[in-house]
């Protein structure tokens, strides 16, 4: 079959010109399309973008203080909570204030209450006081009066003829002349041709041995005691005597009328008896008090290496096992007045120190102790509080060995055992319960050793190095239980718990009031370090060249060579004061001890050589001894020494100084000898500084042990720190 021409079974193809014109007519189909379907959409679509960036570009205005303003929000809370927990404080503190307030109050009530009943039991007994027999005997005494009196001729009749005039005829007086050269009054002779009455003049040796003396002496069964400047009334003995016919009595007391014991505007001295007031100071005075004489024996006479408090030592004693009776009688008048008085004449810090020793206590568990000691350099010679600090710790049975960085620039031999190397080798061979760090700037370097043990950690800072931001940054240890500072460096809100106070300690071992004293003796000992600018002395020594002046300095660690120009500037000031190094401590404390003078030299903060002010020990050791303190008038050096001193601002006030107190009389001397001794013995002698850090390490590592689950820090359960072994030993 034929197929009609122009049909196959295929499309004929196109012509060249006609596809193009094809592409170009859809093409402009597809323009007309974009720009009539297309076109308002994306312009719609840039519309609505712009119009969200507009929306985004006010949102980043709105947004962009909203930073500033959450900064400025956190930093009003924060304003605000430190204000609420300011605020906290002051009210924790006034809620505590008026707690001690009402308990002052509540104690103040129960005492007047107690003084109440005290003085009714006074009025019926002075009305009912038993009258005793007419009837005279030498020969069997009930009751041996002691009395020692030494240049007191002008008053000791008043108090032997109210000897005489007590009801209770059966006594004896025994009279101890302590070296007396008085004896200009005539009617003493007729008092003493009663039979009762024995004088027994003897050389001075003190008022202790002057009572031991009469104890000996005496043949009754009761003992009592009259000084010879003060006065019994009539009934006293009689009462006295009688409240014995009670045999569990051993010691009673009565009221003493006096005008010199800081009663507050009353005149008569007579509390009920309470042990622990007693050991905080004495409230009896021996003038009123009757004992019976085989006490003597049981607890020994008097102490006479106390110059003063005698009684209150005594009476501690006597009362130890048995309370006394308080006796409702009106005993004796106290007489006071005179200048030659032991209250006025001895001093009292020192041994009231003594007496303290005797009784206070320190955990039983401190013999169990073992602390290891970390610091820098060991044993320095310009660092002896430390050996201070380490020898009190000694003697209550702590053990202590100690780990130094480096060795010292001048040594002396020291008392524990020293490690050096690694502070991780010395932990892992003593097995310390604490770590104890003096400096606390020095003690950053060993963190890592720190954590890696994870021992209870104690700190004491120091003047020199010492800033609040050292303070806040060992304050950041998880480990640090005790930090220790001077008063002065002790924030005034005290945020953590874990501050103490602490105040600079002498070694009472070394350290001794000296009544000897050379008033023209003149002493700096110290670091020769710039910061202590002793070239001071040199100069003010040809200020006042009637007195010797004397710089012991100690060559210190990483600046021996200051050393040579001190001796260069000592050489070229052409000074008479001498200039001595590294002298032993124990030499020292006899250079000290003689010196009327102890004076105190150093750049102040802010001076280009100058540091930060602590409690310089030497200062403490020269009160200990008696000497008057000199020192620059800054607020640290003020508020440490007080009376005990004299502030100097320039060389010329420090020479008028040296040369007042170098001409100074001895009674007018005396004054500043007893200040310097209280005032040293009262706050800063060894034990009674280092008695409560001793506590706190019982406390911390009983604490650590417990949480390690009662184990000792070698593994073992060996340890005697458990909750009874926290008891209370002298």
């Amino acid at each position: 079959m034929t197929l009609p021409t122009g049909q196959s079974g295929s499309r004929a193809p196109f012509a060249p010109g006609a596809l193009a014109r094809c592409v170009a007519r859809l093409r402009s189909v597809a323009r007309r399309l974009r720009s009539l379907v297309l076109a308002p959409i994306i312009g719609g679509i840039k519309r609505r973008v712009e119009k969200l960036r507009d929306k985004v570009r006010r949102l980043d205005q709105r947004i962009a203080p909203l930073p500033g303003e959450v900064q400025r929000l956190k930093a009003e809370l924060q304003s605000v909570s430190s204000a609420m927990q300011g605020k906290s404080r002051e009210l924790e503190a006034s809620l505590l204030a008026l707690q001690q307030e009402a308990k002052s109050l509540r104690r103040d009530n129960a005492r007047l209450s107690e003084q109440s009943v005290l003085l009714e039991r006074l009025l019926i007994g002075v009305s009912g006081a038993a009258v005793g027999t007419s009837h005279v005997s030498s020969s069997n005494p009930v009751v041996s009066v002691i009395m020692p009196t030494r240049q007191r001729a002008h008053v000791l009749g008043r108090a032997v003829r109210s000897v005489l005039s007590q009801t209770f005829r059966q006594w004896e007086l025994i009279i101890v002349d302590d070296g007396s050269d008085d004896h200009g009054d005539p009617s003493l002779a007729t008092l003493f041709t009663d039979p009762r009455i024995f004088v027994h003049p003897r050389p001075f040796e003190g008022a202790a041995s002057a009572r031991n003396f009469g104890l000996q002496r005496a043949r009754g069964e009761l003992i009592a005691y009259l000084d010879s400047d003060c006065a019994w009334f009539p009934g006293f003995l009689a009462a006295a005597v009688n409240a014995f016919a009670d045999d569990s009595v051993d010691l009673v007391y009565g009221a003493l009328v006096t005008s010199e014991h800081g009663l507050n505007g009353r005149r008569t001295l007579f509390d009920r008896f309470d042990r622990a007031g007693l050991l905080r100071g004495n409230f009896i005075d021996l003038n009123v008090v009757v004992h019976r004489r085989v006490l003597v024996g049981r607890y020994g006479g008097f102490d006479e290496s106390l110059t003063r408090l005698m009684d209150w030592d005594l009476l501690l004693r006597y009362t130890a096992d048995r309370a006394p009776l308080e006796l409702p009688v009106i005993a004796a008048e106290y007489g006071g007045g005179l200048k030659d008085r032991i209250t006025r004449i001895a001093t009292l810090g020192d041994n009231a120190f003594k007496i303290r020793q005797k009784w206070q206590t320190i955990p039983a568990v401190a013999k169990d102790l073992r602390v290891l000691y970390v610091i820098w350099h060991y044993p320095q010679l310009s660092e002896t509080y430390i050996e201070t600090e380490i020898r009190g710790m000694l003697r209550w049975g702590v053990t202590v060995e100690v780990w130094c960085e480096t060795g010292p620039a001048a040594s002396y031999p020291p008392s524990v055992p020293v490690h050096r190397g690694s502070l991780a080798e010395a932990i892992e061979k003593v097995r310390p319960h604490l770590l104890h760090i003096h400096w606390i700037t020095f003690g950053r370097e060993q963190i890592e050793t720190f954590a890696r043990f994870g021992l209870p950690i104690t700190a004491r800072a120091h003047g020199f190095e010492f800033s609040a931001a050292a303070m806040n940054r060992i304050l950041e240890w998880p480990w640090l239980r005790r930090l220790y500072l001077f008063p002065h460096q002790v924030p005034a809100d005290r945020p953590d718990p874990r501050i103490r106070m602490i105040r600079s300690a002498f070694d009472s071992r070394l350290f001794a009031p000296n009544a000897r004293k050379n008033r023209h003796l003149a002493v700096r000992t110290g670091a020769a370090l710039p910061s202590k600018d002793l070239q001071f002395c040199f100069e003010l020594a040809k200020r006042v060249p009637d007195v010797r002046f004397v710089v012991a300095a100690v060559t210190c660690k990483k600046a021996e060579g200051y050393v040579d120009r001190l001796k260069e500037d000592w050489a070229d000031s052409g000074t008479p004061c001498e200039l001595m190094f590294d002298v032993p401590r124990e030499e020292i404390a006899k250079l000290v001890g003689q010196a009327g003078i102890y004076l105190h030299t150093l750049h102040p903060p802010g001076h280009p050589k100058g540091t930060a002010i602590g409690m310089p020990v030497s200062i403490a050791e020269a009160m200990a001894t008696g000497a008057h303190v000199l020192f620059r008038d800054l607020p640290e050096l003020r508020g440490y020494v007080e009376d005990a001193g004299t502030p100097y601002t320039d060389m010329d006030s420090a020479a008028e100084a040296v040369a007042r107190i170098a001409g100074m009389a001895d009674d007018a001397w005396r004054p500043l000898y007893i200040r310097s001794v209280d005032r040293a013995f009262s706050l800063h002698a060894d034990a009674d500084v280092y008695r409560p850090v001793v506590k706190d390490w019982c406390e911390i590592a009983f604490a650590a042990i417990g949480a390690a689950g009662a184990q000792t820090p070698d593994g073992g359960t060996g340890s005697n720190m458990t909750a009874e072994g926290i008891s209370m030993v002298g």
